[in-house]
């Protein structure tokens, strides 16, 4: 008899958990799995063509395995919500390919790092307004860094920094980690800058600041991730604790000499130039380190050059690409992003779960390509 894959349940999972999933998830997951559970009956896709989501039935098998999940009491069209709620579950798929636990609604002691809390799952807890009005996602706890991911789309219509950043400083959201805020939600680069400085939409009287403005308001970090593969593995980076001291010291060798109280990573013994590790993007950190007035030295990732050098074009500043693969050995990262886990499924009891007997054909056609 077939089993049910660890792969195939998280799928299922994930629509339940996100409401809605992005039909254009398979770049994220499995697009058999996706298939196998459309086949059965568990997962549909809506109406407006736009996203899948899971049927009663579906519910009604996660119950079955001991994962409940509440059904929407009303299910969204097409529109601003459902947009929303689609941004929000393919940042909750990003996450969830870079190998984070995506399905916390709170952070105990002992959860797997990384985990990523989406603001969701504090939203719907009874008589808990804790996130009010705030627009971040999430949380991605890393071992002492927390990342505030924002998705940043089109006719935006920007946010209050210091509102944000009251509610995600919080003590008990952050536990104890320094905040690192994200910004994503376009496949490039320089698709999320230019996002950031231009969509603006503001409503009449609106005193909201645009996500590039607001950058420079935050008193934490703030960088630029693209939502693609590539901007993954950045983000693995960001979550090494101390990666920036660690680098700098690996790439300066004998020549390294700690930044005391300089807007740097690093000082060169010999010419005593700051350099700086930019891999988490944040212009901020730019502009500290150029407007020492001497030449400074920016440590990149290669996909990054284009896009940071046309940011400080005719700025006396050297720039130095690394190729991601460098940096990960360096930092001792596989390249490679977790694979699917494609094990049998065990409940919480220990037992496994089998595939209905009418589409285990399909399943065992999918396991012999």
């Amino acid at each position: 008899m077939m089993l049910f894959s660890v792969e195939e349940i998280e799928a299922l999972r994930l629509c339940a958990w996100c409401k809605d999933l992005p039909v254009a998830c398979g770049k994220y997951l499995a697009e058999e799995a996706v298939a196998l559970l459309r086949s059965i009956g568990y997962l549909r896709q809506s109406r407006c063509g736009q996203s899948y989501r899971v049927t009663l039935q579906g519910y009604a098998f996660l119950d079955s395995i001991g994962l409940h999940y509440e059904p929407d009491r009303q299910y969204r069209g097409q529109g601003a919500v459902l947009t929303r709620r689609l941004q929000m579950a393919e940042l909750v798929l990003f996450f969830y390919r870079m190998g984070a636990n995506v399905f916390l609604d709170a952070l105990e002691a002992g959860s797997k790092i990384p985990s990523f809390l989406p603001s969701f799952a504090l939203r719907r807890k009874a008589a808990s307004n804790l996130l009010g009005g705030s627009r971040f996602a999430g949380i991605c706890y890393g071992a002492d860094i927390a990342l505030i991911p924002y998705y940043l789309s089109d006719g935006n219509d920007g946010l209050y920094p210091m509102a944000e950043e009251r509610i995600f400083t919080a003590d008990r959201l952050l536990m104890g980690r320094k905040p690192f805020v994200v910004y994503t939600g376009k496949p490039s680069l320089d698709g999320v800058i230019t996002v950031s400085q231009n969509s603006r939409d503001r409503k009449t009287k609106s005193t909201t600041q645009t996500f590039a403005q607001a950058s420079r308001m935050f008193s934490c970090g703030v960088g630029y991730v693209p939502l693609t593969q590539w901007g993954l593995r950045q983000l693995r980076i960001l979550l090494e604790p101390d990666y920036r001291t660690r680098l700098a010291k690996k790439l300066l060798g004998s020549a390294y000499m700690p930044a005391a109280d300089r807007p740097c990573d690093a000082v060169h013994r010999t010419t005593k130039e700051p350099y700086l590790v930019g891999i988490g993007c944040d212009f901020n950190q730019f502009e500290s380190v150029v407007n020492e007035g001497v030449t400074a030295h920016i440590i990149l990732l290669a996909n990054q050059l284009t896009a940071v050098g046309k940011y400080l074009q005719g700025r006396n500043v050297i720039l130095h690409p690394l190729e991601l693969e460098v940096v990960e050995g360096l930092l001792q990262i596989p390249s490679s992003l977790p694979s699917p886990n494609q094990s049998p499924f065990l409940t919480q009891k220990g037992g496994y779960v089998h595939v209905p007997a009418f589409f285990q054909a399909r399943k065992a056609g999918k396991q012999m390509q």
